[in-house]
Parts: C-alpha cells; structure tokens; sequence
C-alpha cells in the first residue's frame, strides 16, 4: 500500500509470517507469477483497485469489515463498468 505523508510516498509492509506473506509465498512456490500487494486500510482500497485493476482480492478476517470490503469493490466495479460504456 502506498499512501502520501508529507508529499512522499512510502510502502507499508506485512509483518512476516502475515497471512499476506504466506499467500504470497505459496503463490510464488507453486509456480505462479504473482504480484500481490497489501492494502492496510478500507480507506485506500478503492484507489488501489482503480489503479491495480486486481484479478483477486483476499481479505484477511479481523483485519476490516468483510461487507464493506465487498460493497467497496462492487462500487468500484460498477463505476469502471459505466466508464467502459462511455468509451472512456
């Protein structure tokens, strides 16, 4: 996740033996050629979705709350779904 302090950017990292590690590790184990990022907050999902255009997202339980986790990428998908209507 990339998020702006003070006009610079900067990365906020999983701890290690996170539950993001352990999928990204698995994943790249077995072969596949993934690229996973971690998203901390609700708050930055949209953007990262807009501008990652993910093929899956995996949230952590405990970590926010599911329903807004799926109302927030339904809202997303609808929008880019209008915008790919419109030509833009």
């Amino acid at each position: 996740m990339a998020e702006q302090t003070a006009g610079a950017a900067h990365r906020a990292e999983p701890r290690a033996g996170s539950p993001f590690e352990a999928i990204n590790s698995s994943l790249r184990r077995a072969g596949q050629p993934v690229h996973c990022t971690w998203i901390s907050a609700l708050r930055d999902l949209a953007d990262a979705i807009e501008q990652i255009n993910p093929e899956l997202l995996i949230h952590v339980a405990g970590s926010e709350d599911l329903r807004g986790v799926i109302a927030l990428r339904d809202q997303v998908a609808a929008q880019a779904s209008c915008h790919r209507g419109l030509g833009q």
